[in-house]
């Protein structure tokens, strides 16, 4: 969420680097995917649909200019046999930071030296949320949770 104009900036996959210490997000491409079916219930798509795809909607979505601090995160956590819902992580592992990459088999030492990094100061300088979904869980309404939430935290819902 960008609080200078109050617009959410969605994005399937974002690049992150640590610049002196703190977690910097660079601009994605400006594409969205939802799984068919996933967007129905949104009262305003974040996005005009650009093509379906076997099993999923690609949506063309505003993105960001230049770089941007990273505020906070959510790790989505598939919890079968838990209630639904939002939970502030307070103490952070980096190895579970590490794991939310695609990055699963770094191979040269500098390139996990950097992941690390990153993970680190995500871990210090950002906030965190688990968001809990069971299998059976209205994604619309835990994506409004989350907006919500985001917003709270960066006190835009005054």
């Amino acid at each position: 969420v960008d609080e200078r104009d109050q617009h959410v900036d969605d994005r399937d996959v974002i690049a992150v680097q640590a610049m002196d210490g703190a977690p910097v997000v660079h601009p994605g491409p400006p594409l969205m995917s939802l799984r068919s079916g996933d967007g129905d219930a949104l009262t305003e798509p974040p996005g005009e649909m650009v093509g379906p795809e076997r099993g999923s909607v690609r949506l063309a979505v505003e993105r960001a200019t230049e770089p941007q601090a990273l505020r906070g995160a959510y790790l989505l956590d598939h919890a079968p046999g838990e209630a639904p819902g939002l939970e502030t992580i307070d103490a952070p592992d980096p190895a579970r930071l590490l794991t939310a990459t695609f990055n699963f088999a770094l191979r040269a030492p500098e390139r996990l030296e950097r992941q690390l990094e990153v993970a680190a100061a995500i871990a210090t300088g950002a906030w965190l949320v688990r968001v809990r979904i069971p299998s059976h869980l209205d994604l619309p309404s835990i994506a409004s949770e989350i907006l919500c939430d985001a917003r709270h935290r960066l006190g835009l819902d005054r």
